[in-house]
């Protein structure tokens, strides 16, 4: 199988998933798109034979992605925001356009169901090394940074990522099987 010769875009990891997907090969377990890379997991018995030589070129397959809206404020309970303008030396206002100004690609899905992890963040926005001490308890619905990311908790859960805002849009119900985003998806944040 040919390497690529540049690195996949996470659209373009959650295509080459889904073409890899689709095309059933015996004894391919999971296929798995996170960030600029596909993990594809396989019975013991897999015959790599079965593979192709050459990839489609990534032309050739459709790119799906969609765009998903959360609703969110930045006036969180649970909330490091002064904080973090304070940090990033910039003001309140200043964060708050260039956050909602930001088109976020969901890189990866982890850590807990339905929990995104955000690229696209603002250059002014970035560079905080996860918190110290981290909580024990961050509530779902809350809206976080790191370094180059944003992220969403989805569940209640512990966590080391600055809270900027919450939301209370409905992101993932497990009883339902239903999750707002996969990898690949364009995210932007808009204030309520």
């Amino acid at each position: 199988m040919n390497e690529p010769e540049e690195e996949f875009l996470p659209e373009q990891a959650a295509s080459f998933a889904t073409w890899i997907a689709n095309q059933q090969f015996p004894r391919v377990q999971e296929v798995v798109p996170v960030f600029s890379t596909v993990g594809v997991y396989v019975d013991p018995l897999f015959d790599p034979e079965l593979l192709p030589r050459e990839l489609p070129a990534l032309e050739e397959r459709e790119i799906a992605q969609k765009l998903v809206e959360v609703r969110m404020s930045f006036d969180a309970e649970v909330s490091d925001f002064e904080e973090v303008c304070k940090l990033l030396s910039v003001s309140k206002e200043e964060f708050i356009g260039n956050f909602l100004a930001s088109e976020f690609t969901v890189g990866a899905m982890g850590f807990c169901p339905g929990f995104p992890y955000l690229l696209g963040l603002d250059e002014k926005l970035q560079g905080l090394k996860r918190k110290e001490t981290p909580r024990k308890h961050v509530p779902a619905g809350s809206i976080a940074i790191v370094e180059d990311q944003a992220c969403i908790y989805t569940m209640n859960r512990p966590g080391g990522w600055w809270i900027i805002g919450h939301t209370s849009d409905r992101l993932v119900e497990l009883e339902d099987n239903f999750c707002a985003f996969s990898t690949g998806d364009k995210v932007r944040f808009v204030q309520k």
